[in-house]
């Protein structure tokens, strides 16, 4: 399985180093340089701080309430011959320079599970990328369904760690989920995407997902089917003004061997997953969140048992 890094996160990321890593740093500075100044003339062409700004990163007390930028961490650990492995172990939390949602107990590496590709086609089912001004770019995901936002926040904190959301109560209040920008990067640059991929007109399914392990494409397609889907007892029918995305979702089903059908009309794409193909389907997801709990379809998993409940009924077989 893949593994990202955190120094492959994009710019601005902003972390907070456990306190014995920190002690193991200062100390490998008294004993490479005899002191923070000497260090400081090495890298200071680098690093871009003023001494007094450098000096404060190695302080215990500045990370109360402050963060230290990642790339200095990186250009200091360089020179002590600290490695970035070893840097990244003890990372106790990071965020983006201005951001308020901290992501605490990190998991780093990142592991690119299927929830992965499972949250990229969210955004571009019901979601979009907002950002303004000199804000970066994060990932925004309407669902009016509080239980499907709650196992969204899941997916997003089983790939990185606990989120702790300053305004958590927004979040209990509000339809709208928000990825933390320093999260949101590696959704945007991972397939080489940009703010307009995630447009509802202009929304594809990234060419190498067809290429990665079925369960990332299924998972991809089943985040299509708690935002856009309409279901009954014989149909998954998945309607949508992307008539290219559409046909992307039915590639899909054929790869995973899902007897469905893909029409045109007018300016819309249907996806039809018949009766047969929901059973496989189920069951594939069944196995999939066995292991990646977190794929859950919510409310939508019972009204594809009772659908398949009610099909099988001897009075709906005789009409």
């Amino acid at each position: 399985m893949e593994r990202i890094n955190i120094w492959e996160l994009g710019k601005c990321v902003y972390i907070k180093p456990d306190n014995s890593f920190l002690a193991y740093v200062n100390s490998s500075i008294r004993a490479k340089f005899k002191s923070k100044e000497k260090f400081y003339s090495l890298i200071k062409d680098e690093v871009k701080l003023p001494y007094s700004s450098f000096r404060n990163l190695f302080k215990y007390s500045y990370y109360k309430k402050c963060y230290a930028p990642l790339d200095v961490f990186l250009i200091g650990c360089y020179n002590l011959g600290i490695t970035r492995e070893h840097l990244q172990k003890n990372i106790a939390s990071y965020k983006t320079k201005r951001g308020y949602n901290v992501i605490s107990n990190p998991l780093l590496p990142i592991r690119l599970t299927p929830i992965f590709d499972m949250i990229i086609a969210h955004t571009m089912a019901d979601g979009c990328i907002a950002g303004y001004k000199e804000r970066q770019p994060y990932l925004r995901y309407r669902q009016f369904d509080k239980g499907l936002r709650d196992i969204y926040f899941k997916k997003i904190e089983s790939l990185f760690g606990k989120i702790d959301y300053k305004k958590y109560e927004y979040f209990e209040r509000n339809y709208i989920a928000v990825c933390p920008p320093v999260l949101s990067q590696l959704f945007i640059s991972y397939y080489g995407l940009n703010k307009r991929s995630f447009l509802s007109d202009r929304a594809r399914v990234p060419q190498a997902l067809f290429n990665k392990p079925k369960i990332n494409q299924l998972a991809f397609l089943l985040a299509f089917i708690i935002d856009e889907a309409k279901i009954d007892s014989t149909v998954i029918d998945i309607r949508l003004k992307n008539i290219d995305l559409v046909e992307d979702l039915y590639k899909i089903c054929e790869k995973l061997g899902y007897s469905s059908t893909f029409v045109k009309k007018g300016d819309y794409g249907f996806l039809y997953i018949k009766r047969d193909g929901m059973k496989k389907l189920f069951k594939d997801y069944q196995n999939l969140i066995k292991r990646y709990p977190q794929a859950y379809l919510g409310k939508l998993h019972k009204k594809i048992e009772d659908g398949f409940k009610i099909y099988n009924k001897p009075i709906y077989k005789s009409k």
